[in-house]
C-alpha cells in the first residue's frame, strides 16, 4: 500500500500523551530537531556547502565593487 493512501485511510498519528497531535509535535524540540538532522544529513556535504558559502563571498564582493565603480561614474 503505498503511503498517500496509507494516510488518507488512517490519518495522521498521535503522539504519546498528547491526544490529537501529530507525532512530531508531541516530541521535545531536541529529539524532533535531531530525529530532522538525521534524516536529511545524508542529502547535504557540510564541505561542500563551505565552499559554496566561499564562492558566494567571493561573487559577491566582485560585484560590489564593479557596481560601486558603476555608480561612481553616475555621481
Amino acid at each position: 500500500m503505498e503511503t498517500t493512501t496509507q494516510a488518507l485511510r488512517f490519518g495522521p498519528g498521535r503522539g504519546p500523551g498528547q491526544v490529537g497531535e501529530p507525532p512530531v509535535q508531541a516530541l521535545g524540540d531536541g529529539q524532533a530537531g535531531g530525529l530532522i538532522t538525521s534524516s536529511v544529513a545524508r542529502y547535504y556535504d557540510l564541505d561542500r556547502l563551505k565552499e559554496i558559502d566561499e564562492q558566494e563571498a567571493e561573487i559577491t564582493q566582485k560585484f560590489q565593487k564593479k557596481f560601486g565603480r558603476f555608480i561612481a561614474r553616475w555621481t
